[in-house]
């Protein structure tokens, strides 16, 4: 297993493991939850309509036109984590339908050695 291969792993596995410890942590309570409810639904609207149009544009985008794995794998964890974290902030389950949908979508950027020991 070369360098590349395993640190596109790395940058594929750490932040859905950091968002299982997230979930563990407002799950049992060590952080709180809602912390957002109390700004308004205004706010609330606003960021889950960003939120959902920057989801639902970049899952394609990444698929299709992202040519280097480690920016794809960038961008849907990063949307991953974010989604997560807003569940647990606003208390919204369409953060939480998207961090489940973009899970699925990571399936399909896994890195693959077989591409990493061809370019060898």
């Amino acid at each position: 297993m070369n360098k590349q291969y395993k640190a596109l792993l790395v940058a594929f596995w750490m932040p859905i493991v950091m968002c299982a410890v997230l979930a563990l942590l407002f799950e049992t309570g060590t952080i709180p939850t809602g912390l957002f409810i109390d700004m308004g639904e205004q706010a609330e609207f606003f960021t889950l309509t960003v939120v959902e149009l920057l989801t639902v544009a970049a899952i394609p985008l990444t698929l299709k036109y992202a040519k280097r794995q480690v920016l794809r794998i960038a961008i849907l964890n990063d949307l991953l984590t974010l989604n997560t974290l807003l569940y647990y902030l606003f208390m919204n389950t369409s953060f939480g339908y998207m961090a489940i949908i973009l899970l699925i979508v990571l399936a399909f950027a896994y890195p693959r050695r077989e591409y990493h020991d061809d370019k060898q």
